[in-house]
């Protein structure tokens, strides 16, 4: 189940069909390579919730530049 918190509500998304899943598992499987061979953050897909200012996410895909990538603990939730 995916579920984000998006101005104020709680918004519940239908599990992903496995289209979806190559669809976007492809890019981000590029991007993650890209990052890898230059040193330069990480590369989330899927099930991996980010809180902005007003609302939390679940993107397909997120980049998290390196000094961001930095503030990842190990077994962090």
């Amino acid at each position: 189940m995916k579920a984000e918190f998006i101005n104020g509500e709680v918004i519940i998304h239908s599990p992903i069909t496995d289209e979806h899943e190559s669809v976007s598992f492809n890019p981000a499987c590029l991007l993650h390579f890209h990052t890898v061979v230059n040193n330069s953050g990480r590369v989330t897909h899927e099930k991996l919730m980010i809180a902005l200012t007003r609302n939390n996410y679940e993107p397909d895909i997120c980049f998290f530049s390196g000094a961001e990538a930095m503030k990842f603990k190990e077994g962090q939730k």
